[in-house]
């Protein structure tokens, strides 16, 4: 598996950049020893669970303190979140990064995908990097507001 294409809304490349943090972030996909397949979830999640537990992450602190959703990592006001399930589960999870930025938690989010190819072959309509960043950019952009960079791996 590895990091394949990124697209940054509204500036949030920079912001990374600018924190430290985007190199590292680029990095995580990065697992010679874990493919894309069919029932693979699972194992991709747990690496990146395992490399943000290794570089510091907090482990899925709660988009606000009142109530119980979560987030898979925060560092230094940074949002994270890596989407192996449904479309439906990528536009929620920005919605949690909006609530957040709202509330004063973060300053900018990373969303981490698959390719639409890697999607395809993890199963149906799971969230892909094509489909999140068009939309995005052609349907919500002016919905969400938090600055997002959104990572692809395959």
């Amino acid at each position: 598996m590895q990091t394949a294409q990124t697209h940054s809304h509204r500036r949030a490349e920079e912001e990374l950049s600018d924190k430290g943090l985007l190199q590292e972030i680029l990095q995580l996909p990065d697992a010679s020893l874990i493919g894309v397949a069919p029932g693979s979830s699972p194992d991709i999640k747990t690496h990146f669970d395992s490399r943000m537990a290794e570089l510091g992450w907090a482990h899925e602190p709660r988009v606000h303190p009142d109530f119980n959703p979560t987030i898979n990592g925060m560092k230094q006001r940074v949002g994270l979140t890596v989407q192996t399930g449904n479309i439906t589960r990528a536009f929620y999870d920005l919605l949690k990064f909006q609530a957040m930025y709202l509330h004063d938690r973060i300053d900018v989010a990373v969303l981490i995908v698959p390719t639409a190819a890697a999607a395809s072959t993890l199963g149906s309509n799971i969230a892909n990097f094509a489909r999140v960043t068009e939309e995005l950019d052609e349907l919500f952009f002016h919905i969400v507001t938090v600055p997002v960079l959104i990572v692809s791996f395959e």
